[in-house]
């Protein structure tokens, strides 16, 4: 995209200039470098107690296994913890069975590789829901300031371009730089479910793009 402006200003040594417009758009594609996934441990009971002991039990069992292959206490956080009556109908009339409890803990993962391996040992001691798998870099604001640079560069070339198409003379500094649109942490969502995990569950995290988008003016001469 671009516009061409005509300004009528006059400076000390030129008879005047004329104003471009010009969109630049950076993309950088990069390697997830932090994966985030909620683990949940469900479990039911007659009783309350009886639920939430067996619940306690299995995700203290869960922690310690993460902890064990690498993750420290500070990547784990409980985002979760429900209980709710459960009843079944018998004959048209509705009957209490018991308690249904749900721990749910997210997972903050530095080593990719280590993904899978969270994940399976997780299911093996309990974990019967696995949600909310995402993969993000540590520092998105760094990603996107490169990004930017790709944009104001892609401006300039574009404004080169169209101002030796038309044999006049550009200044390629920008007299101004609108950045376009709000910039959001780049997060990558991944799929998963349990049937996925016979031995070793394979997660392949991609590449995560990072786009910046602005519109510069230049002064061109004819």
């Amino acid at each position: 995209m671009y516009e061409l402006e005509y300004a009528y200003e006059q400076s000390n040594d030129l008879n005047g200039y004329r104003v471009l417009r010009m969109a630049g758009k950076g993309v950088i594609n990069t390697e997830p470098d932090v994966a985030q996934v909620t683990l949940t441990v469900v479990t039911r009971g007659e009783t309350l107690s009886t639920s939430q002991s067996t619940n306690a039990k299995t995700m203290d069992q869960v922690i310690d296994q993460l902890i064990e292959i690498g993750l420290s206490t500070e990547q784990i956080r409980t985002v979760s913890y429900t209980i709710y009556p459960q009843y079944q109908y018998v004959g048209g009339e509705q009957q209490f069975i018991g308690y249904e409890v749900r721990n749910s803990i997210q997972v903050t993962i530095y080593d990719i590789g280590l993904v899978g391996e969270v994940v399976d040992e997780a299911v093996r001691n309990g974990v019967n829901e696995v949600s909310g798998l995402s993969f993000s870099v540590k520092d998105p604001q760094a990603v996107y300031r490169s990004a930017l640079q790709e944009a104001l560069e892609d401006a300039v070339l574009k404004a080169m371009s169209l101002t030796s198409a038309m044999q006049v003379t550009l200044d390629p500094t920008p007299i101004e730089i609108n950045e376009q649109g709000a910039f959001s942490d780049p997060i990558t969502p991944y799929t998963l479910t349990l049937e996925q995990s016979p031995t070793l569950t394979p997660i392949e995290p991609g590449m995560i793009e990072v786009e910046a988008n602005l519109i510069a003016k230049f002064h061109y001469y004819s």
